[in-house]
């Protein structure tokens, strides 16, 4: 049972690192081609 939670919180600890990666990248390059677009 509580190896079942704790794979659980692990995988949605995992969810959380990858999401907030991909929002982070995602806005690296939205700043990226604002930054571009202006020069």
């Amino acid at each position: 049972m509580f190896a079942l939670v704790f794979a659980l919180a692990l995988a949605l600890a995992l969810a959380f690192a990858v999401a907030f990666a991909l929002a982070f990248a995602v806005a690296v390059a939205f700043a990226v081609g604002v930054d571009r677009g202006r020069r």
